[in-house]
């Protein structure tokens, strides 16, 4: 028979030995990297989506493999460099979004946590700083939520409202509104985006984790 494979050898994670000139150039690239990841988020609509999924990770990495000293250090830093460059509550409102996820997945992978445990926890950890995104945003606009999601269905009521002007300009009211009004057809649209808007926050916090 032939000899059993051997087991897989890994990398064991570096020690956390503090502030060393190696683990300040390391949080100084990381840094780079979140900030890079932030401009993706905030400014490019296609590769912002896989901006807001890579935000955590530089933190995390660092965190990894350097520990949660510094990696607390370095979000204190790019804290500061988001401000200089996109604004206080712009920084504040990333900080809250990316920077406490990405410290706690690298603590969970540092100390070896069990998957379901780090998502789990990262999932709720997500849901959280949405939520206090939110108030922020509010805070900041002087809007108050319920004004915020008013808008939110009045700009999709209008969407498809439009929608279902076109169609039934095109004489397709039957095809594609199944014989209902643009009103009413409008009206159940947005009845259906309040029904699914608590889910479709869960999905995405999950999807973040």
């Amino acid at each position: 028979a032939p000899p059993p494979p051997p087991p897989p050898r890994y990398r064991e994670i570096p020690p956390d030995q503090g502030f060393t000139a190696r683990a300040l150039a390391e949080g100084a690239m990381m840094v780079a990297l979140g900030l890079l990841f932030s401009l993706l988020y905030l400014y490019l609509p296609v590769a912002g989506f896989i901006g807001q999924l890579l935000a955590p990770l530089p933190m995390a990495v660092l965190v990894l493999r350097r520990g949660v000293k510094v990696g607390l250090a370095a979000t204190v830093a790019q804290l500061a460099l988001s401000a200089v460059l996109f604004g206080i509550a712009q920084a504040a409102l990333m900080l809250v979004e990316f920077g406490a996820l990405g410290l706690f997945l690298g603590f969970c992978f540092r100390n070896k946590k069990r998957p379901l445990f780090t998502l789990g926890f990262s999932t709720m950890i997500a849901a959280a700083g949405m939520v206090v995104a939110l108030l922020l945003a509010s805070f900041i606009s002087g809007l108050p939520l319920s004004s915020m999601f008013d808008q939110m269905l009045e700009m999709i009521e209008s969407t498809y409202s439009q929608m279902a002007e076109m169609a039934e300009a095109q004489g397709l009211t039957d095809t594609m509104l199944g014989g209902l009004s643009a009103e009413e057809y409008a009206s159940q649209m947005v009845e259906l985006a309040t029904r699914l808007t608590p889910a479709f926050l869960i999905v995405s916090v999950m999807l973040l984790s």
